[in-house]
């Protein structure tokens, strides 16, 4: 979402998690303009690395960049991420049976 968010110049945005047995959850995402600038250097690294080379795209190793620690932190602001989502709103409709299985 992040991503999208560079692309646009958008402030915040909004996602919606559906789940059939879960319901559906609404969140506020807020801009994080320091995990953009690092998000923008990984993906321009891994362009030029990776995607002007056949041989080398061919060859991208399942965990490229791993080993460097600063790649690994940001995996980890990734994750960190979440705790800055605002659960706005919450709808949840129980099954009333009458699908394929059901008593």
């Amino acid at each position: 979402m992040q991503w999208q968010m560079f692309v646009t110049g958008a402030a915040a945005t909004h996602m919606v998690s559906l789940s059939a047995t879960r319901g559906a959850n609404l969140f506020r995402i807020p801009r994080q303009d320091s995990y953009i600038r690092a998000l923008v250097t990984y993906v321009a690294a891994f362009w030029r690395t990776y995607c002007g080379d056949p041989a080398a795209l061919a060859a991208l190793p399942p965990d490229f960049f791993y080993d460097d620690p600063q790649y690994r932190a940001f995996l980890e602001e990734t994750k960190r991420l979440v705790e800055l989502c605002e659960p706005l709103r919450h709808v949840w409709d129980p099954p009333r049976g009458g699908a394929i299985g059901d008593p």
